[in-house]
């Protein structure tokens, strides 16, 4: 993207910071997702919302198991 007459480059910055707080308010609001289904499930051997968050995200198992875990730590902090 090169600047021009219209995009100043503070004009630019001001809008990537816009960008990062949106990003940061969307993480949060996945954190606090994860931690509620992290929270829901039981020891129910049936139980499959992890396979079903790696199935919909298509994240790793890994990294699925992973995201719920630290969402569920810092919900119970």
């Amino acid at each position: 993207m090169h600047i021009t007459d219209d995009h100043s480059r503070t004009d630019l910055i001001d809008a990537l910071t816009t960008a990062e707080k949106l990003l940061t308010q969307l993480h949060a609001a996945q954190i606090r997702l994860l931690a509620t289904l992290a929270a829901s499930r039981d020891a129910d051997p049936l139980d499959c919302t992890e396979e079903e968050i790696t199935a919909a995200l298509r994240w790793s198992p890994t990294t699925t198991r992973t995201r719920l875990h630290t969402a569920h730590t810092l919900a119970t902090r």
